[in-house]
């Protein structure tokens, strides 16, 4: 089979993560059943549970750790019945987090800070790794013949180590005595990304490993290269993860695609799921296809691949009432594939994903658990700029310490509270040379300039018709040298009460500088102030006045992605109204209706096409932008220029 994983776009994912309780796993896969799923949804590659969190092997492996209730060896008729059709066929694994091992080799688990050993969680060069792992992984490859692997659980749920020996090394290799507790100090700092470094040369260690002894197989380590784990890690073929809240598909895309890797984004198709006693997984129920169509827009809409979860059955067995509604799925998805797949998202003004603010913020290893110990403030600058009718796209510290950062009309700073110098240095370079940067939060405005007052604060924000108070939060001020961008009342009953310069711009060389002074980006987050989202877009359309998209006129309720496929320009438009945070989202969603958005474009087209439907689209050109009226988008459409 010559097919690789950069040849798929669409895809099934299934796990069940076996537990000893279970009886009869494998017993209920029927040939018959599974043949007539895939050929109802067609996927160009299936994953498929093969050793979850709890640690017990759900194939007949040779290395002691297989579910007790296995009775049926169903991974062969898997195979079979996915080579048959051309399909891919790729093991879910748990890596580094599984419980067996930890409950019967304690020595082999991380260790916490008050040295109580980790329940689940294996050090990385622990005998695991040789003697379970890797010897499992090569028996999927040879004996079962699988394409791939994607290792879960690794970067998610990894942990500090404080073991003795591994503190020790610390010290050895860094010359630091102690590990302070203060996040930002230079021992503590020091210590997390030692801790972080060793974690990537594990992923990269078992990326050799399996590329000597397995050749063609494919792998990746779940979410590596993404917010959570965003340092450039070697050997990996393919970069995914799933999506555990629904509106983070859109945020964590732009990521992906920033890296110029292969990649794709799973999403669940449940709302949730219920653990088992010793920590199988189930479902609690089925989420509606609209949603997950809407889901999947928004990362195909990025030039990635998409992937459905659905949980197996306690037997491993594929559950068939779901195979009308991926059916479904599967047609929303291919009829957008001739315009998504291997498209290249345009650029636009950049929020700065800053993997050195993630250190020198985190708790853990990972962070501090808020969204998964994702800074949520990055996300939330997403879905502001995009809530707001703009394209944005996300780049990390390689892209602002690069020449590329010249590629981008604008760099947009989530909040970030501990800009290193090298970093400032290269931010002011590029507003000297054009680069227009857009500070958000007290301590990155303060990395630029200084201020006039530094204080909590209640104050109310005008932007048009609309007044929206930020209360007693953290405000910093600006002086006379920098123009308002919008006017800040102290007094929203009072007209004429005093205004505060805590949102404004400068120039810097032959760009500019522009300061919103408190966390909008983190109060957007927890009360969605329109205000807040009206004032970034105005902030934006100062800064980068000539985007290469933006909604002109309807309701600020859509995603746009501008993208070029084969020298063709496109406009993904996404229907976001009415969507939610978290899996249990709603059953249906209004309409989107007359729409005005304009595209850049360097002449005029012959015609617009609104795809996948393949109707004309009205327009008209001023010689810079097509004006083009949209009459209706119900989840996903995309503007194609002829």
């Amino acid at each position: 089979m010559n097919k690789k994983r950069k040849d798929c776009f669409f895809g099934l994912h299934f796990d069940f993560h076996a537990t000893p309780d279970e009886t009869g796993i494998g017993s209920m896969t029927d040939p018959k059943k599974v043949g007539e799923y895939l050929d109802a949804v067609k996927p160009d590659f299936v994953q498929f549970d093969t050793k979850g969190h709890p640690g017990y092997a759900s194939f007949m492996t040779a290395y002691g750790n297989a579910a007790p209730g296995l009775e049926v060896d169903h991974l062969k008729i898997i195979r079979e019945e996915t080579k048959k059709r051309g399909i891919l066929l790729f093991a879910h694994y748990s890596g580094a987090y599984e419980a067996k091992v930890t409950r019967e080799h304690p020595d082999w688990a991380t260790m916490e800070k008050d040295g109580k050993r980790s329940q689940i969680v294996n050090v990385t060069d622990s005998p695991y790794y040789e003697t379970i792992m890797l010897p499992q992984i090569q028996e999927l490859a040879h004996k079962y013949g699988f394409d791939g692997i994607w290792v879960d659980g690794d970067c998610c749920f990894t942990e500090f180590d404080y073991s003795p020996e591994v503190i020790e090394k610390f010290k050895k290799e860094t010359g630091y005595e102690t590990i302070d507790d203060d996040r930002n100090s230079p021992s503590r700092v020091a210590f997390t990304k030692w801790q972080r470094k060793r974690f990537d040369e594990y992923i990269e260690r078992y990326a050799r490993d399996i590329h000597a002894t397995c050749p063609g197989f494919e792998l990746t380590s779940s979410y590596a290269r993404s917010d959570f784990q965003p340092e450039y890690i070697e050997g990996l073929d393919y970069l995914s993860g799933d999506l555990t809240w629904g509106n983070s598909a859109g945020a964590l895309g732009r990521v992906y695609a920033a890296t110029g890797q292969t990649w794709d984004l799973m999403s669940w198709g449940m709302p949730g799921a219920w653990n088992t006693p010793n920590g199988g997984f189930q479902p609690n129920g089925d989420k509606p296809t609209e949603h997950i169509c809407r889901e999947a827009a928004m990362v195909i809409a990025q030039g990635g691949a998409y992937q459905i979860v659905n949980s197996l059955t306690v037997q491993g067995e594929i559950r068939m009432t779901e195979k009308n509604s991926m059916a479904r799925l599967a047609g929303f998805v291919r009829a957008r594939q001739p315009f998504c797949q291997n498209a290249k998202p345009v650029r636009n003004a950049a929020i700065w994903l800053s993997n050195e603010e993630h250190v020198r913020t985190s708790a853990s290893w990972l962070g501090d658990k808020a969204l998964y110990g994702r800074m949520e403030r990055v996300f939330y600058a997403c879905f502001n700029v995009t809530n707001g009718g703009r394209p944005v796209d996300m780049v990390g510290d390689d892209f602002i310490l690069s020449d590329r950062i010249d590629e981008l009309p604008a760099v947009i700073i989530p909040e970030i509270r501990y800009i290193q110098p090298e970093y400032r240095d290269a931010l002011v370079r590029y507003m000297e040379r054009g680069g227009k940067v857009i500070a958000c939060g007290p301590e990155s405005c303060k990395t630029f300039v200084d201020v006039a007052s530094d204080e909590n604060r209640v104050m109310f924000v005008e932007v048009g018709d609309i007044m929206q108070g930020v209360i007693n939060q953290r405000v910093v001020s600006f002086g006379d040298d920098m123009t308002p961008v919008a006017a800040l009342h102290l007094d929203n009953l009072k007209p004429d009460a005093p205004t505060i310069n805590a949102a404004a711009w400068k120039k810097v060389g032959k760009g500019a500088l522009f300061c919103i002074g408190w966390n909008i980006f983190s109060n957007y987050g927890e009360c969605g102030s329109i205000a807040e989202r009206d004032l970034v877009r105005h902030v934006l359309d100062l800064a980068d006045p000539k985007p290469e998209t933006y909604l002109e006129k309807g309701i600020k309720r859509v995603e746009l992605v501008p993208t070029e496929k084969d020298g063709v320009r496109m406009v993904n438009v996404i229907n976001k109204t009415d969507i939610t945070m978290w899996h249990a989202a709603c059953d249906a969603f209004a309409p989107l209706v007359d729409l005005t958005i304009a595209m850049k474009l360097d002449k005029k087209p012959e015609k617009l096409w609104f795809e996948p439907e393949h109707k004309e689209l009205e327009f008209t050109y001023d010689g810079e932008y097509a004006h083009v009226f949209i009459s209706r988008v119900d989840i996903h459409g995309i503007i194609v220029a002829e």
